[in-house]
């Protein structure tokens, strides 16, 4: 699953993007959650931007996800910093470990090296006060409402 906010989601249906990168996490280890608070916690969505503003602000009522399968597992790495091995050196929220410095839960996490289309069928879902709703599907070259 790769987590957007919500204002992304116009990008995807209107504007064309149709790629997927950078930290993801496995739709099974998130599953158990729903909640925007849940979710930012579970995952350390409480990172400040380029412009120094919270990418997800405390207090939204939702936030967008593509799920996918992927056959792409040799474009992704678990973002070890040197300490295990590994050459990651991004910052806060990356705990270079491996997994999202959570507090509370334990969520694996793995890096794409690069942007790549998700396969056919992939969903754009928003999830706004714990209900989801799939807004696209991809077709192959985009994602189209369904």
């Amino acid at each position: 699953m790769l987590f957007n906010q919500l204002s992304d989601v116009d990008g995807y249906l209107n504007n064309g993007w149709n790629e997927i990168g950078g930290y993801v996490a496995r739709a099974d280890d998130v599953k158990g959650f729903s909640s925007y608070d849940d979710m930012i916690e579970a995952l350390r969505l409480d990172y400040l931007d380029g412009s120094g503003a919270r990418a997800f602000p405390d207090g939204g009522e939702g936030y967008a996800v593509i799920r996918y399968t992927s056959e792409f597992t040799e474009e992704m790495d678990i973002p070890y910093g040197e300490i295990f091995g590994g050459s990651n050196v991004d910052g806060y929220p990356c705990t270079l470990n491996g997994f999202t410095g959570s507090d509370i839960n334990i969520i694996p996490e793995w890096k794409f090296a690069d942007r790549l289309k998700p396969k056919e069928g992939a969903e754009l879902i928003e999830i706004i006060n714990g209900k989801e709703t799939i807004v696209g599907i991809f077709d192959g070259k985009k994602f189209v409402r369904p």
